[in-house]
């Protein structure tokens, strides 16, 4: 569960779930979740176990995948998103 704190800290909008982030990088909800799943996307759960996503992470990969086409970012590893 994620703590009060930590909502706080992130601040209002601050954490998105998984289709409020589909629709800002422009993908299925469901890539999305494979994308947390495997570890490409870090997530934490909200009171109901929900994945919620840091916005900053989600404008930083809408960033690189402005530079990068969609194979090369879908296969980009989480070290070369990181940068």
């Amino acid at each position: 569960m994620l703590a009060r704190a930590e909502r706080v800290a992130y601040g209002r909008g601050g954490l998105l779930s998984v289709t409020q982030a589909a629709r800002l990088l422009s993908v299925a909800p469901g890539k999305v979740e494979e994308w947390v799943e495997s570890g490409l996307l870090p997530a934490m759960p909200d009171a109901k176990g929900r994945p919620q996503i840091s916005r900053q992470v989600i404008e930083h990969r809408r960033e690189i995948a402005d530079l990068l086409s969609a194979d090369e970012f879908i296969s980009a590893s989480p070290e070369r998103l990181a940068s």
